[in-house]
């Protein structure tokens, strides 16, 4: 198998990853119980508009898996990976650690001092799979309607006291705004329907 960036991404390339990808998400449709598809027209968007690249994993000239990165500009030197999936058929065989392995090291090759991802409370398998790679929990949020409450995660690739120290204020302070928005349950409170209305926030 074969891990590449998707470079010359033609309409092709773009419907066989969005066709991957929205298979694994039909498959977690226990997780990912509202409707999300992403299409060739919207990967292309924001393809171009955020500097996204997309990562695919091949086995035999087909793709099986893949993710997507941002990275950050020279102030904030983050890697920022999303997106992570892997077709239903070649599930459970190891090649979702293969993505994470080649994104840590890409970030490590792109000089990045973290990176960070998102992730559903309620995906046990995913935050298994970041854990194992040394990922940690960072924030809280749930500003994603009809969805369960995510977080996000982190690994510093250049571990030190101030990124320590920056990993626990961070956690500190979603915790606090998750309290204040949203009760027992993931329920909004009072505030978070003042602030954002029917219960959203963003």
């Amino acid at each position: 198998m074969i891990i590449r960036e998707l470079d010359g991404l033609n309409d092709s390339v773009l419907e066989e990853y969005c066709k991957g990808r929205n298979a694994a998400r039909k498959a977690a449709s226990s997780v990912f119980f509202n409707e999300d598809v992403l299409t060739p027209s919207g990967l292309a968007s924001n393809a171009g508009e955020e500097s996204r690249v997309l990562i695919g994993l091949l086995n035999q000239g087909a793709l099986v898996a893949g993710y997507q990165y941002v990275l950050g500009d020279e102030k904030r030197k983050r890697m920022m990976v999303s997106d992570v999936w892997v077709h239903p058929d070649f599930q459970h065989r190891g090649l979702a650690s293969m993505l994470m392995e080649n994104a840590i090291a890409h970030g490590r090759s792109e000089g990045a001092e973290l990176i960070a991802l998102d992730v559903l409370a309620n995906n046990d398998s995913a935050i298994g799979l970041y854990k194992k790679h040394g990922f940690r929990r960072m924030g809280i949020y749930a500003n994603v309607s009809g969805m369960s409450p995510s977080f996000r995660m982190v690994r510093f690739l250049e571990p030190s006291v101030a990124s320590s120290l920056h990993q626990c204020f961070s956690w500190s302070t979603s915790r606090l705004k998750h309290s204040m928005l949203y009760g027992a349950g993931c329920r909004p409170t009072l505030l978070c329907r003042l602030l954002f209305g029917k219960g959203q926030s963003q």
